[in-house]
C-alpha cells in the first residue's frame, strides 16, 4: 500500500480506483481523473462547488466490433502458442 501524503493528489490515465467508464490509457481517463482530483481538493478545503463528471456512453457499433475482433484474435494467438508477442505490461 502506498502511504497517503496530505498535500498530494494525483491525476492521470494511470490512476486506479476511479469509478468511471473510461478505462485504460486514454485522454478521457486523464481528464476525468483531473476533475476528480480537483473535486477532492475543493471538498478537502471546505468548498461545495464541484465539477460534474458525466458517465460514459455505450461504445459505438464499429468500436464494439473492433474490440470483439481484438479479443478473439488474442485468444486465437494464445491458443497457437504466440502469447509472448501479446504480453503487455499491466
Amino acid at each position: 500500500k502506498i502511504p497517503e501524503i496530505d498535500n498530494l493528489v494525483v491525476a492521470g490515465d494511470l490512476v486506479r480506483g476511479l469509478e468511471h467508464g473510461s478505462a485504460g490509457l486514454s485522454q478521457e481517463r486523464a481528464y476525468v481523473s483531473g476533475l476528480a482530483a480537483g473535486n477532492h481538493l475543493i471538498k478537502r478545503m471546505g468548498g461545495n462547488s464541484a465539477h460534474e463528471i458525466l458517465a460514459t456512453e455505450d461504445d459505438e457499433p464499429q468500436f464494439k466490433a473492433l474490440k470483439e475482433f481484438a479479443q478473439r484474435s488474442d485468444k486465437l494467438l494464445r491458443a497457437i502458442g504466440l502469447e509472448s508477442i501479446l504480453d503487455r505490461p499491466t
